[in-house]
């Protein structure tokens, strides 16, 4: 979320952590957060690594396909350093690292930035980033909190053997119906930017 003057504005970074994935995987991610209400407002980083040979050319296809629809279409192209795990949590950490520094150029507030993590597979809702900016506002201290929403993993539950669905069944469920009061985040989360950099990323 972003902010100007004293008219709240939501900007949402959605982070899709992509390395070698198939552009139809991909695409269907991007369309549906096309299909949001908040699209105008929505910045989307596509979380690379650099030694993905085919990301330049994915996002470019995919910004000529959907980049008005945005506020922002941006594409992060994370080096592996010495010492880093290779993966989706070190090119997320980049790409938030880097709407950090977009956010201060750009005289964003990063308390009133809401990023969004997502999975490269992830369909959203058209409604999501309300229901996220909603639970923010009647969040005390807000500011400061995860927001985590259930996950559903049915779409290509069929292709997997017994075993792997037993388990996602399961896993889904319980997202739901745990009663827990805290629960780790899986998959699909926001926090605030401000936050983000006060627990120096991940």
């Amino acid at each position: 979320m972003g902010y100007n003057t004293d008219i709240f504005e939501p900007s949402w970074p959605s982070f899709n952590p992509i390395f070698v994935q198939p552009i139809e995987v991909l695409e269907a991610t991007v369309s549906s957060l096309a299909e949001s209400t908040l699209a105008h407002a929505t910045i989307v980083i596509l979380a690379c690594e650099d030694r993905d040979p085919n990301a330049r050319d994915v996002f470019g296809i995919l910004e000529g396909r959907y980049g008005n629809y945005f506020r922002d279409f941006i594409m992060t192209s994370h080096v592996l350093m010495p010492g880093e795990i290779a993966g989706c949590s070190s090119n997320e950490n980049y790409a938030a690292r880097s709407m950090y520094k977009y956010a201060l150029k750009t005289g964003l507030d990063p308390f009133r930035v809401m990023l969004t993590i997502c999975d490269a597979d992830s369909l959203f809702d058209k409604c999501y980033l309300e229901h996220v900016e909603a639970e923010f506002w009647s969040t005390p201290g807000g500011e400061r909190a995860l927001y985590d929403a259930p996950i559903n993993t049915y779409r290509n539950l069929n292709e997997c053997n017994f075993l792997v669905q037993a388990c996602e069944i399961s896993r889904c469920q319980d997202g739901l119906f745990n009663g827990l009061e805290f629960r780790p985040a899986q998959s699909n989360y926001s926090l605030t930017l401000g936050f983000a950099n006060e627990i120096d990323f991940w």
